[in-house]
C-alpha cells in the first residue's frame, strides 16, 4: 500500500507520525462521527510522577453521533494554562524544550472553534519543527473500503498494550525521567522532539518498519 488512512489525532504520538514518513499519500478521516476516548482528543506526556494522560474538553462529550468535523473545544475552563503548566513542569528540564514550546504553545492559545481544526493546526507544526515535509489530505466521505492501509481505529490508547502494528518498531531514546520510571514508548511526539531536538526525525525514521 502506498496510502494510510488515520484519525484526527492531537499532538500525535511517534507511532502515528511514523506513518507520515512511511507512507507516499497519507489521508485524514474527516467524515467519521466523534468517539469518545481515543487519541482525537487525548495524548500522552511523561512526568515526573510518570506517565500523564491530558484530555482537550469538548461540547460533543455530550452529545450523541456528531461528524468529527463540527466537534467544538469547549472553552468554558481554563484546559489551555493547565496544559500548558502541565507540560511545562514536564519538559522544561529536556534539552530541547525552549527551543520548540513557544510554537507549540502559540498553537494551543489560538482557541480555534473546532477540534478538527485544532489537530492540523497541531499536527502541521509538529511536521514543520521535525523537519519533514508532508502533505495530509481530508476524506471526501466516510467509506468502509478505502482502498488505503486503514489505521483510523488501529492507534488507540485502549490496544497500546496489545501493539497490534507490524509496521511501528519502539526506538529508544532520551527521556528527562527514565532514570527514575524507564523508558515511556510511544508518547506525544512532542515527548521526542523536546528530548532529542534535531535527531527526532531520525528516530522517527527508524520507527517506520
Amino acid at each position: 500500500m502506498e496510502c494510510i488512512l488515520l484519525s484526527t489525532a492531537v499532538l500525535p504520538n511517534i507511532q502515528y507520525l511514523s506513518k507520515l514518513l512511511k507512507y507516499k499519500t497519507v489521508f485524514v478521516e474527516a467524515n467519521e462521527n466523534f468517539p469518545k476516548q481515543t487519541y482525537r482528543n487525548r495524548f500522552e506526556i511523561a512526568t515526573a510522577n510518570g506517565y500523564m494522560s491530558l484530555s482537550i474538553p469538548v461540547v460533543a462529550a455530550r452529545v450523541h453521533k456528531v461528524p468529527i468535523r463540527k466537534v467544538l473545544i469547549d472553552y468554558s475552563e481554563n484546559w489551555q494554562q493547565k496544559h500548558i503548566n502541565a507540560i511545562t513542569s514536564a519538559y522544561k528540564n529536556a534539552p530541547f524544550f525552549q527551543y520548540y514550546a513557544d510554537e507549540i504553545f502559540t498553537v494551543f492559545c489560538d482557541k480555534t472553534d473546532k477540534l478538527f481544526d485544532f489537530n492540523m493546526n497541531l499536527t502541521q507544526t509538529l511536521i514543520r519543527l521535525i523537519g519533514f515535509n508532508k502533505e495530509v489530505r481530508c476524506t471526501d466521505s466516510f467509506v468502509k473500503d478505502t482502498g488505503c492501509d486503514d489505521y483510523r481505529f488501529k492507534i488507540n490508547p485502549k490496544k497500546k498494550s496489545m501493539n497490534p502494528d507490524g509496521n511501528f518498531r519502539i526506538v529508544k531514546y532520551y527521556q528527562v525521567f527514565e532514570d527514575k520510571h524507564g523508558f515511556i514508548p510511544n508518547l506525544s511526539s512532542i515527548d521526542l522532539l523536546f528530548n532529542e531536538g534535531p535527531l527526532a526525525y531520525s528516530i522517527l525514521k527508524q520507527s517506520c518498519k
